[in-house]
């Protein structure tokens, strides 16, 4: 979806949020409204270098949520930002292409004529491969995005609220898990437990950190051999 996009309306909401902004060290100029038609609830953090990096929110999502659940949203896309996901999205993608080619170096080109079978295998293979990693690599980023919004909120409830507001809005699809996201209740069952888990957090960044450390691991040598 491509969203034209302008500043924020005078409001409570748009005071609440740049104030949130200001308070993290993320510039408010770059808080922007995406216009939808008030057909889709959704923001995203969008760029990978801090000097290009903005948070839009839809229309929809300023209208329909109150301005405690839209500034949880807001902290939500800036800790996406703050841990720099964007790159290790870039990271794993990198890694995966990487694999893809020196395999096909090793075995050879298929052609899907010649062997419709054995191409549809590995084209398979190689489909569930890159799906498996991604979702398991970007429910961890989702997860230290919410844990993020509660550490510079100071608190689980206004996530979860709009959360669940979202989950209403949006019909039951919404509060099922999708590739990236878990479920609406792993999520809150997940924010809850950081306020009774200080390491909680932590933990998750040791995980992301070992993750990447992983991928690295992999390309560097990979890139070698495609020398």
């Amino acid at each position: 979806v491509f969203w034209t996009t302008d500043p924020l309306p005078a409001s409570e909401t748009r005071d609440r949020i740049e104030a949130l902004a200001r308070r993290i060290g993320f510039p408010p100029e770059r808080l922007r409204l995406g216009r939808t038609g008030e057909r889709l609830l959704n923001a995203c953090g969008v760029g990978l270098l801090p000097a290009w990096q903005y948070v839009v929110v839809s229309d929809a999502l300023v209208e329909r949520l109150s301005p405690e659940e839209v500034e949880a949203v807001v902290a939500h896309e800036v800790g996406h930002l703050a841990h720099r996901h964007f790159l290790v999205y870039l990271l794993y993608g990198t890694t995966c292409l990487a694999l893809f080619l020196a395999v096909e170096r090793r075995i050879g080109p298929v052609e899907p004529a010649a062997h419709p079978a054995h191409a549809l295998l590995l084209a398979g293979a190689a489909a569930a491969a890159w799906i498996a990693g991604l979702g398991g690599i970007g429910r961890r980023l989702e997860r230290q995005a919410d844990l993020f919004a509660v550490s510079v909120l100071k608190e689980a409830l206004p996530l979860q609220r709009a959360l669940e507001t979202i989950a209403a809005l949006g019909g039951a699809h919404a509060a099922r898990a999708t590739l990236l996201h878990g479920s609406l209740r792993d999520r809150i069952v997940r924010i809850a437990r950081a306020q009774r888990d200080p390491d909680f957090p932590r933990r998750t960044a040791r995980q992301i950190r070992w993750t990447v450390v992983a991928l690295l691991a992999v390309l560097v040598p990979v890139l070698f051999s495609l020398l």
